[in-house]
């Protein structure tokens, strides 16, 4: 492999792991905006939290990606830096977080096709805000010492990034939202009247001139 892709794939690599680790900062601020972490989560944090989860195991699987097996040309320092982290990644790894993405967050509170619920001791999962402040702050650690030893080369993966360029979808067009949605309206109410039903859909009009 050429010494450019190499650095691609560090690049890349650096940026998905700094994607993870700032996702969880930004929700963690948005969930305590308003509470101190002893005070403990609302139920309506749940969705966020569970984001959460869904960046730190991404952040894992990432994690095992950047090795010395993918990262050849790096392979010394990767090995460096991963063997700094070691107990970290320890830390991190102490929760059952990848079945609970894949049975709670990514899918519907099924554990090999029975009903279960996230609370239940079948998941070791952090369980109080404190819990989640401790994974936030090994996920931080561990980039820390990723970025320390990848400096410059995490400034270059941004440039780079920067200059990645995609072929963008059109704009979407929404001037006969308003007709699709009274439509759509009329489909279920008439299956509704079918069936004898007492109940209808009543649908959001929307108004794009506010």
């Amino acid at each position: 492999m050429k010494t450019q892709e190499h650095k691609i794939k560090l690049y890349e690599s650096l940026f998905i792991l700094y994607k993870c680790k700032n996702s969880t900062d930004l929700i963690w601020e948005k969930i305590n905006q308003d509470k101190s972490v002893l005070k403990g989560a609302n139920f309506s944090d749940s969705p966020l939290l569970y984001h959460i989860i869904l960046e730190v195991v991404s952040f894992q699987e990432e994690y095992r990606n950047f090795s010395s097996k993918t990262l050849i040309e790096y392979s010394e320092r990767v090995n460096q830096v991963r063997a700094i982290n070691k107990s970290i990644i320890k830390k991190i790894n102490k929760w059952d977080l990848l079945s609970f993405r894949n049975n709670i967050v990514a899918h519907p509170w099924r554990k090999e096709g029975k009903f279960i619920i996230p609370d239940s001791i079948e998941y070791n999962i952090p369980r109080n805000m404190f819990e989640f402040q401790l994974l936030i702050n090994y996920l931080s650690y561990a980039w820390k010492m990723i970025e320390s030893e990848f400096s410059k080369e995490f400034e270059s993966a941004i440039d780079y990034m920067l200059t990645i360029t995609i072929n963008r979808k059109p704009k979407p067009d929404y001037k006969n939202i308003n007709e699709e949605q009274l439509k759509l309206a009329e489909d279920v109410n008439r299956i509704c009247r079918k069936f004898d039903k007492n109940y209808t859909l009543k649908v959001f009009l929307y108004d794009f001139d506010k």
